[in-house]
């Protein structure tokens, strides 16, 4: 009414506005649009006039919103349906590359439904942690799903399920719940253990989850099927069960070189322990390479001592030839390096390592023996 057209006025004169009012005024015009343009609707290109006549009222107004580039308010929406059509994911790492195609595939079928999805990162090992009780609790999605940290038993997921909220676990099991997606760990691990068995390995360690963690006793399960099937002796086997982050693979690694008999395989079982794993292995393998360069350096060396000289070497040809050698092998292990074939690097280190103490003992046996027996 006019009254109100002045109370504006008088309001915008000074430079301030009641937004409520603003917002019902803004709303009534882009009613008052759609209205008008279903009510005399455009004919677009290539339609005749029987067609538009057919059409329905809903595809109409789409069609009016869709012209005014209009998109409906769901914070409006969510006050009288008490729905966000909003879903939440919420996993431990996000940096896992399992989780970033679990990702992927929610988004599609949200999308479907007429969803979006929010990601979370929780590595909270509680399940009453408060990321879930912002997101359920505030009325901020409809739904989780959620991948709880590694170790968290089943009767722990109390706090979380409390109420039986709209939430599904992967990887996860309750008692007296059906909301669970679970991966076929153990067929997954046995195929990992067969492999390395099908390549003749029969000392196999396993790189595991946390005590208590539902997956690592899956993936146990699976390992041992293996090695039993394969009539295996499990005597003396190896196993770490540290966890599945990328330090908890390096500490894993670290620990199986320590053991008095090394594996010649080892199964992880956790891509991410993998990753940290393999970084520790090239490490390790850095680490030796350097070590025999710079003891195949201090034989060169001593090879062009004069002292050597002076004693009277007899003949240090045969040194000198495997010393060759030796540097040939030491190239051989960077190569395998390099592809990560850290068989390869093992096999040329070792070979190296026995070549190289070849090489010392035939230049104890060219000096002259006129000095005592020098150690190594």
């Amino acid at each position: 009414d006019q009254t109100k057209r002045n109370q504006l006025k008088a309001r915008d004169s000074f430079g301030w506005h009641d937004e409520k009012t603003k917002f019902l005024i803004g709303k009534r015009e882009i009613v008052k649009k759609v209205s008008r343009f279903v009510r005399k609707p455009r004919i677009p290109q290539g339609k005749t006039v029987m067609g538009m006549r057919q059409s329905s009222q809903r595809e109409r107004i789409k069609a009016a919103a869709l012209e005014l580039n209009y998109r409906p308010n769901f914070a409006g929406r969510a006050l009288k349906s008490a729905r966000t059509q909003v879903l939440g994911i919420v996993v431990p790492d996000l940096t896992n590359a399992l989780f970033t195609d679990l990702m992927d595939g929610v988004e599609d079928a949200a999308r479907e439904a007429g969803y979006v999805v929010l990601l979370g990162r929780s590595d909270d090992p509680r399940p009453d942690a408060e990321v879930y009780q912002r997101l359920l609790g505030e009325g901020r999605v409809d739904g989780l799903i959620v991948q709880v940290v590694d170790g968290v038993a089943p009767d722990g997921l109390g706090a979380l399920l409390e109420n039986n909220p709209p939430v599904v676990l992967i990887n996860s099991t309750a008692p007296g719940r059906v909301g669970s997606i679970l991966l076929d760990d153990v067929a997954g691990a046995r195929c990992a253990t067969e492999h390395l068995l099908d390549l003749g390995h029969r000392h196999i360690a396993l790189v595991n989850g946390l005590p208590g963690s539902l997956t690592a006793e899956r993936r146990r399960e699976g390992f041992h099927e293996a090695l039993r099937a394969a009539g295996v002796s499990r005597r003396g086997l190896l196993e770490t069960r540290l966890g599945y982050r990328p330090e908890d693979g390096r500490a894993a690694l670290a620990a199986l070189l320590e053991a008095p008999r090394r594996p010649t395989g080892v199964v992880v079982a956790n891509v991410n322990a993998a990753i940290g794993l393999l970084a520790e292995a090239r490490a390790q393998a850095e680490r030796a390479i350097t070590e025999v360069a710079t003891l195949l350096s201090r034989a060169q060396t001593e090879l062009k001592d004069p002292d050597v000289v002076r004693l009277g070497a007899r003949d240090l040809k045969a040194p000198r030839a495997i010393m060759t050698k030796v540097d040939g092998m030491l190239q051989d292990a960077r190569k395998a390096l390099a592809s990560e074939n850290y068989a390869a690097v093992a096999t040329a280190l070792n070979g190296a390592a026995a070549q190289l103490q070849a090489a010392l003992n035939e230049l104890d046996g060219a000096v002259a023996p006129k000095t005592a027996p020098r150690k190594r």
